[in-house]
């Protein structure tokens, strides 16, 4: 699994450099030619036990299309034995402040600005515990409806820097009754089943391409 992991973000690494190369040819007289698409991941999630991939595509008037992948098991997760599983978030992203400056060009990028996205999220996951608190196996499946907001920065046309935040409404099954009361569901957080109030948040860093 580490060894997947380092493939992935070496993969990531050469995506990019090989975009700075070629950043040139995306100039065109006075203007600069828009990237319709995007690899983004979040980078520190392999601390919280889980790796993120998403791709972004411009749709068009200002609007994004943004799906991320979640594998669950990836990273550090020392308080989980045997831990895997996946989730979906699909969101519309909604730009509002869609320009910025490059080397006196006015640039009108496709993935820059802040922006706010409805967000549905669809997660499942499984492992075991033991501790004097909770022991046996754990599945658990979620789901989720949140109001993200957030701020994406594209460096050269190239690079882009996303943050954001978000809150909604969540819920939570457990086919055995284990897990009923998690707060981290990898995907997102909650306080518990009984409070079904969900929020999210994160850091992520993309690559643009065609």
């Amino acid at each position: 699994m580490k060894r997947t992991y380092c493939v992935i973000y070496l993969t990531l690494f050469l995506l990019f450099a090989t975009n700075c190369l070629h950043a040139q040819t995306y100039f065109t007289g006075d203007t600069l030619k828009k990237r319709n698409h995007q690899i983004t991941t979040d980078f520190l999630a392999p601390m919280t036990g889980n790796f993120t991939l998403g791709l972004e595509s411009y749709m068009g008037n200002e609007i994004s299309l943004y799906i991320r992948l979640g594998l669950i098991g990836v990273g550090l997760h020392e308080n989980y034995d045997k831990l895997q599983g996946f989730f979906v978030k699909v969101q519309p992203n909604f730009y509002i402040t869609p320009n910025y400056k490059l080397e006196n060009y006015s640039v009108q990028s496709n993935f820059q600005g802040t922006y706010f996205s409805p967000v549905i999220i669809v997660g499942n996951f499984s492992y075991n515990r033991n501790n004097y608190y909770n022991s046996g196996e754990y599945k658990i499946t979620t789901g989720a409806l949140l109001i993200n907001l957030g701020h994406q920065f594209v460096y050269k046309n190239t690079f882009s820097f996303n943050i954001y935040g978000g809150l909604g409404y969540t819920a939570i099954y457990s086919s055995n009754g284990n897990g009923r009361y998690e707060s981290y569901l990898f995907s997102h957080t909650t306080f518990d089943a009984d409070v079904p109030i969900a929020f999210d948040g994160g850091f992520e860093i993309g690559f643009l391409f065609k």
